[in-house]
């Protein structure tokens, strides 16, 4: 039986009367034909479409159709619907019918949409009564967005969310269409806003500014609210609702409501400190003096000058500033020194020398066993290639009132901490040190391309973040791939303060949460790119217990594998920038989650895309029977994954799953400039790594050069050939960094530096080994410079560099003696930390402190001595001993100084000196 079709309501968050239900033509000819287009146009709608441009909603994009892009399809949360309302309003607005748009805008907000949808024939069709209205609304499906999340898109690339887009175009109406809209709703907001005052709930408020945006009493309710959620201590949010009432909100309804700007930036630089995000409030704060600079506010009863508002107590209590590592190495600009010499302080070796070991293969497969799965694909990236993935952070620790530097890295997921100059390991977080050994068919746990932005250690002023996998044996199924925990650790005390895992249950729980990137720490809060049911996400979770607060739905699709590598989240104005490296970036307000727009980037340059064959999905060998499909491995098309790169108002791009290098403006969305990383007509070849930004320029590297290219218009301006890379070929050289005026790229056993500027040739700095060790970690390796420590992250270990110039200047930099002379000895200046081990003992009252100084002031001269004994005799090796023998004065440090004396007189064959000294010994143990 040939189903029927109906018109049906397409519910949003507020309950209003209902449009008239239309039922189709019933014949059975029109029936069939109505019903092949509305599952052709069902078909489309999952499939992103090229829509015909409007001028005032958004820019025009000059890309490409949404088909002509290889790769999966991005799936965004549209609605052909609602994007009929939104041209149809758009159309009225530009023939001046102002009364038709407000209709059809405020039929959107309040969710009095029609749509047709197709109905089986055997689901009874339910047509309300006249008298009754809308059902109530039901929760979306997993995986699904309410309407409120819905996003339009004018030209098939930049999608921005509808709600927002409806109060923006009545906003912008001129003043007679504000009138108007007045005229026809104020008395429903006046009522709703008495209601809601009467209720006494933000939610209620917040209902009247989303339902009546442009009316006065949206516009008071928007001002209790702010206030509301700064009491509530909710300051990120009260930013962004006095931000909408500042550059959105109609100008002449503000004037009217005696709402005063410069109020409005006060409390919004006010909310910002109060928020603990000293730069934004002192920038916003700074702006406010500079531009009203003769006005005055009162504040707590008492008039106050805004010209001195920025030097007042109420932006500068609870501020502390934070001086650089005393200026020491500041930049790595030690590196651009001709005659730099590397000094070896110490090497780390993990447990699991390479965690993304392959298998031995069985039966002569590789890489595929039948699993358990949904819908989803169970592919993921070659699970050995594209980076080492052990990533080395360096910070600062004041312990007994010095200043210690740390290091910081993670061994599988568990998190360590050494000191930064010795290596010795002070803490260790209490996660897995080694992951599940990696078998054939299997889902990996440890993949370098994921691991690449997971396996990063964050911190905040009181806690630091770990993101953890499965940690138990993988079997057949995708528990492997799915599974993760942040974990957030005490910085005292190294105990769990919480765990993800405690927020499983609620609307925002975590339940089914796959984060896929290191957090990034934004004010209170932590912001985390996710998958959450299918759906790539942005998660934002309090960073004092964990709580969620929010997640933002981006879009789904757009990758062939079960999850694509994640980026780090960048912050730049208050707005967080997320790549899903799945085909698209979206930029959301970090306050509040409000999406501002989603890009849908180009795969291939629209310029060159005519002479490039669109590419299949490489290794992909995925089959479905039934509910199994085969697990599998594949290659990236296209750049490893790399960071994002903020600069003047753009953000900076290389996806994993496209061709093109670009910079996208910040605030719109739009593309400032292109770089096809695949052309044929490049002579540095196919460019694969980006390396970082420094000095307003992009460097990035193919498998034959590292090329500069401007961070403001794309224009590469130089290239430099690498020699011939002789470490393994699949997970080629590693990350290197942009560090002041140098660009380092690490090269087996050596690292090669280049200026920014490109004038002067490569020079090479060889990596010194460890003594007698074993073999040197080799191979690629993510180098971190900072302040005077250099590390590199292989896949097996960390080793830690410096140079003997920037050890001393530490040593000149710190009061503490036992790190001023384990500087200098480490720069090689043994004698001069004897001396300063001796100057401290003799400052040093009576306890562990003291006792701590003289052994090591004992064992520094004891290797003193056995020099002296080898270069110039018995007896100066001797004198050196007896300069230090008053401050032995504790029993077992002068036990020890006579046993040296008597080593050197062994070693230097002298019996009749060897007698003496042994006498001399048992003289001491018998108390003579």
């Amino acid at each position: 039986m040939l189903p029927f079709v109906r018109a049906c309501q397409v519910r949003g968050p507020v309950c209003t009367p209902t449009h008239e239900v239309v039922l189709l033509p019933t014949s059975p000819v029109t029936r069939l034909l109505a019903c092949a287009a509305l599952l052709a146009a069902a078909a489309a709608a999952q499939q992103l479409r090229a829509a015909p441009q409007i001028c005032v909603i958004g820019p025009s994009a000059a890309a490409s159709t949404p088909d002509e892009d290889p790769g999966a399809p991005v799936e965004m949360f549209e609605n052909p619907n609602l994007d009929n309302y939104l041209r149809r309003s758009q159309s009225l607005l530009e023939r001046g019918d102002f009364a038709g748009a407000i209709g059809l805008l405020q039929d959107v907000i309040e969710g009095r949409t029609v749509e047709v949808v197709a109905v089986r024939a055997d689901e009874q069709q339910a047509t309300p009564a006249p008298d009754e209205g809308p059902p109530e609304p039901e929760d979306p499906p997993a995986g699904r967005v309410d309407a409120r999340q819905t996003v339009f898109s004018p030209d098939g690339r930049i999608f921005r969310p509808v709600g927002r887009l409806c109060q923006e175009l009545l906003a912008q109406m001129p003043e007679v269409g504000v009138e108007l809209y007045r005229t026809t709703h104020e008395y429903e907001a006046e009522q709703m806003l008495e209601a809601a005052l009467e209720d006494g709930s933000i939610p209620a408020l917040e209902q009247v500014a989303n339902r009546y945006f442009i009316t006065l009493p949206a516009g008071r309710a928007m001002v209790l609210l702010a206030d509301r959620l700064m009491h509530a201590g909710r300051y990120r949010g009260a930013v962004q609702v006095l931000r909408d009432l500042l550059e959105v909100y109609p100008e002449q309804n503000r004037e009217r409501l005696g709402v005063s700007p410069v109020w409005c930036e006060f409390k919004i630089a006010l909310c910002l400190q109060l928020a603990g995000d000293v730069a934004s409030a002192k920038q916003a704060i700074d702006g406010l003096a500079e531009e009203h600079a003769e006005e005055s506010l009162r504040i707590s009863g008492q008039l106050e000058s805004i010209r001195e508002l920025p030097t007042s107590s109420l932006f500068a209590r609870d501020t502390v500033e934070i001086e650089a590592e005393h200026g020491v190495g500041r930049d790595g600009a030690w590196l651009a020194d001709e005659d730099v010499e590397l000094v070896p302080l110490w090497q780390y070796r993990f447990a699991d020398e390479d965690p993304y070991k392959n298998p031995k293969p069985k039966n002569g497969q590789r890489g595929s066993i039948w699993i358990d799965g949904g819908a989803r694909p169970t592919q993921m990236p070659f699970a050995d290639r594209y980076g080492p993935a052990t990533w080395v952070s360096f910070s600062r620790e004041r312990r007994d009132g010095f200043v210690e530097p740390r290091a910081l890295f993670l061994e599988n997921f568990c998190l360590r901490m050494t000191d930064a100059a010795s290596g010795l390991l002070l803490n260790a977080g209490d996660g897995a040190p080694e992951a599940p050994a990696a078998r054939e068919g299997h889902p990996r746990v440890r993949i370098a391309a994921v691991d690449n932005a997971l396996l990063r250690p964050v911190e905040d002023d009181a806690r630091r973040y770990v993101v953890m996998g499965h940690s138990i044996h993988t079997s057949n199924s995708d528990a492997a791939l799915k599974s993760s925990e942040l974990v957030a650790y005490d910085k005292q005390t190294w105990e769990r303060t919480w765990s993800s895992s405690d927020w499983l249950e609620g609307e925002d729980g975590l339940r089914g949460v796959t984060f896929l990137a290191a957090p990034t720490v934004f004010g209170t809060q932590l912001l985390i790119p996710s998958l959450r049911r299918d759906a790539y996400t942005l998660e934002c979770l309090d960073r004092v217990d964990g709580r969620p607060r929010w997640h933002t739905p981006l879009h789904a699709g757009g990758t062939e594998f079960f999850k694509a590598p994640g980026t780090q989240v960048e912050v730049l104005g208050g707005t967080a920038y997320v790549l899903t490296n799945a085909g698209c970036i979206a930029a959301v307000d970090a306050f509040a989650g409000d999406l501002r727009w989603a890009r849908r980037y180009e795969r291939l340059d629209p310029i060159h895309k005519a002479n490039v064959k669109k590419r299949k999905a490489k290794g992909r060998s995925e089959q479905r029977f039934g509910y199994r499909q085969q697990f599998a491995q594949a290659a990236l098309d296209s750049f490893a994954p790399a960071d994002l790169i903020a600069h003047e108002g753009k953000v900076v791009l290389a996806p994993c799953d496209g061709d093109v290098l670009m910079a996208v403006d910040a605030a719109t969305g739009e593309p400032v400039w292109m770089l096809d990383a695949n052309t044929s007509h490049a002579p540095y070849g196919r460019l694969e790594q980006v390396v970082g930004a420094g000095d307003g320029k992009l460097f990035v590297t193919s498998r034959t050069h590292l090329v500069c290219v401007e961070l403001d218009g794309g224009l590469v301006r130089w290239m430099k050939q690498l020699p011939s890379w002789a470490g393994p070929k699949m997970s080629g050289r590693g990350r290197g960094a942009v560090v002041g005026g140098t660009v380092v790229l690490p090269d087996m056993r050596e690292l090669l530096l280049f200026d920014v500027d490109g004038r002067e040739p490569m020079r090479r700095l060889a990596l010194p080994t460890f003594g007698e060790s074993r073999e040197p970690l080799q191979g690629s390796a993510n180098v971190a410079v900072s302040g005077a420590w250099l590390a590199l992250g292989f896949r097996g270990g960390v080793e830690v560099f410096s140079t003997a110039a920037m050890l001393r200047e530490l040593a000149a930099a710190t009061d503490d003696g036992l790190r001023k002379a384990s500087y200098l000895t480490q720069a090689g200046d043994r004698a001069a930390a004897a001396a300063v081990l001796s100057e401290a003992l003799a400052r040093a009252d009576a306890g562990p402190g003291r006792a701590q100084i003289a052994r090591r002031l004992l064992s520094l001269v004891r290797e003193q001595a056995a020099r002296a004994l080898a270069e110039g005799g018995l007896e100066a090796a001797l004198s050196l001993l007896d300069d230090v023998r008053e401050p032995m004065a504790d029993r077992e440090l002068r036990l020890n100084w006579h046993l040296a004396r008597v080593e050197l007189c062994k070693a230097s064959g002298d019996l009749r000196a060897h007698e003496r000294e042994q006498q001399q010994l048992y003289a001491y143990m018998e108390g003579r």
